[in-house]
C-alpha cells in the first residue's frame, strides 16, 4: 500500500472516528482501528492501548504493518505528514 494511502486512511479515521486509533496495513489493504477491535494477542492490544493513550499520541500517526509474518509498528509525526501529503482543502476542513 502506498504511504499516502495509509496517511489518508489515518486522517479519515481521526476525522470520522476520533483519535486513539492506529492504521492496520495488510498487503494492499488498510483500515483505521482501535486496539480493542484488533484480533490477536491481548498483551499486544494492551501495549498498543497504553501507547495510544499517551498524551503525545495525538501528534503521531501510528501504523501497524504485517510484513514477512511479523508486525512492524511505524510512527509518523502528524505535522510533518500534513505538510507533505495532505491537500490544503483537507487541512482547512480539519481546522473548522
Amino acid at each position: 500500500m502506498p504511504l499516502n494511502g495509509v496517511h489518508d486512511e489515518a486522517f479519515r479515521g481521526m476525522r470520522d472516528r476520533e483519535t486513539g486509533g492506529v492504521v492496520i496495513v495488510k498487503g494492499e489493504e488498510c483500515a483505521y482501528m482501535f486496539p480493542h477491535e484488533i484480533e490477536g494477542s491481548e498483551k499486544a492490544k494492551n501495549t498498543l492501548s497504553q501507547l495510544l493513550s499517551d498524551n503525545s499520541a495525538t501528534s503521531v500517526i501510528y501504523v501497524l504493518e504485517e510484513r514477512d509474518s511479523n508486525l512492524h509498528l511505524l510512527a509518523y509525526p502528524v505535522n510533518d505528514v500534513k505538510k507533505s501529503t495532505v491537500p490544503p482543502t483537507f487541512l482547512e476542513e480539519e481546522e473548522v
